[in-house]
């Protein structure tokens, strides 16, 4: 939050957590922020894309290899996720 904020020469306070909502400070406009998203996220949804559905299904369906393991004999072949 504060990097976006400099980039646009806007500088707050860094402020502190649980600080009232009318303050103004970098904290308390990052948790502001995720206040909305998590509005928006639990009335609207996600949109979620096939390819990543089939990624994040991916580690139930295969098990991970371990790290000893040669690269050559890892348990889930790279192009084995289709779309």
């Amino acid at each position: 939050m504060r990097s976006l904020l400099r980039s646009r020469e806007i500088d707050l306070p860094t402020g502190a957590e649980g600080e009232g909502a009318d303050a103004w400070s970098v904290s308390r406009l990052a948790a502001k922020k995720n206040e909305i998203l998590l509005d928006i996220l639990a009335e609207r949804g996600v949109l979620v894309f096939p390819g990543t559905e089939a990624l994040l299904q991916r580690p139930r369906d295969f098990p991970a290899p371990s790290f000893a393991e040669p690269v050559e004999h890892a348990a889930v072949p790279p192009n084995d996720i289709k779309p």
